[in-house]
């Protein structure tokens, strides 16, 4: 970690760390005697809110991350919802090589998105966003873990059932609906 952060100012690329995990949640709030929330990009937390700030400021995105059909069944689910949200593009979370993944994100700094979602998982996801504002990219990016496999998988663009985010059980809902993971 410290050999990255000084080859790459990992402490400059990051403005916000959130905690989605709820038992880490627990953890943060009771050593530290605060009120850490969990705030994870899902529909249950961070999603829909940054959606209508982008809608509101007019902002684009772009998304990064899952499988080909995964991504673009995602973004359209999300469309749906979202009508006026600009939607500059997505593509997949695999690369070939690291050379690719840096390649990528030189073109896509160049396209200028105001915001940029990555579900690549983590550390790669994170490694992406270095990437991306080391290519002289300035926008707003936050990572997403399994959200745009979660909403392709999903009915609608809610993953989580009511009562299991009421009672915060998402992580026993994901470990039941998806035990490959």
């Amino acid at each position: 970690y410290l050999q990255l952060r000084e080859q790459k100012g990992l402490l400059e690329c990051f403005d916000r760390i959130f905690f989605d995990g709820i038992s880490l949640v627990k953890l943060m709030n009771y050593f530290l005697s605060t009120d850490v929330p969990r705030l994870s990009f899902d529909m249950t937390s961070l999603a829909g809110t940054v959606f209508d700030w982008c809608i509101i400021n007019e902002y684009s995105c772009f998304f990064v991350g899952s499988y080909d059909n995964e991504v673009r069944s995602s973004v359209a689910k999300i469309n749906k919802v979202y009508r006026k949200l600009k939607i500059m593009g997505y593509r997949n979370g695999y690369f070939s090589s690291r050379e690719g993944l840096i390649g990528f994100a030189k073109r896509l700094a160049k396209q200028k998105p105001d915001v940029v979602i990555v579900g690549m998982g983590a550390v790669l996801q994170e490694l992406f966003l270095v990437e991306l504002r080391g290519s002289g990219w300035q926008g707003t990016g936050f990572t997403c873990g399994g959200f745009l496999h979660q909403t392709a998988t999903s009915e609608g663009i809610n993953y989580y059932p009511l009562w299991i985010n009421r009672f915060q059980l998402r992580w026993l809902y994901r470990i039941l609906n998806e035990p490959r993971l």
